[in-house]
């Protein structure tokens, strides 16, 4: 039997859509940024003229409060982003470790008791095994009970 002849296949592969998009993204992005940078210093500009022609106490408060009304979009993005993922995150943890707090002392109290309570016993019960490997110690009657036996001892010049 003979093997058919195979074909090379050659797969080309094309890149992801996304890769098309990119430098479309990219100059988007470009250009938003010098869109923001050149809004920024048109309205520095704008508020550095007018506190050069006027009073400063009049031009400082309306100033602020012009750039207020001109950011308020942004600094009200802000904060809810800044509720959404700090503020809000932070309280939830705090109310769950508040709840946890009874639990955690309990465990802590226990783990504390029973080191202390497991080192008691370690040092009672090394005390009994010493105590019940040493050898007995010989009383007063053994003691003369295995002098019967010898000779006493003699003592000179008494």
């Amino acid at each position: 039997m003979s093997m058919p002849a195979s074909t090379p296949t050659v797969v080309v592969s094309e890149p992801p859509p996304i890769v098309k998009l990119t430098p479309y993204i990219l100059r988007a992005g470009v250009l938003l940024v010098s869109a923001a940078s050149s809004t920024f210093n048109a309205l520095f500009s704008i508020v550095r003229f007018t506190y050069q022609l006027s009073p400063h106490h009049i031009v400082l408060p309306t100033s602020v409060a012009v750039a207020a009304y001109v950011f308020s979009p942004v600094l009200v993005l802000a904060r809810i982003f800044l509720d959404l993922f700090v503020w809000t995150p932070w309280q939830s943890l705090a109310y769950f470790f508040e709840i946890l707090y009874p639990l955690y002392v309990l465990c802590g109290v226990a783990c504390i008791l029973g080191g202390g309570v497991g080192l008691l016993g370690r040092v009672i019960s090394e005390g009994l095994v010493k105590a019940l490997k040493s050898p007995p110690r010989e009383s007063v009657s053994d003691a003369n009970e295995n002098l019967v036996g010898e000779v006493p001892l003699k003592f000179e010049g008494a």
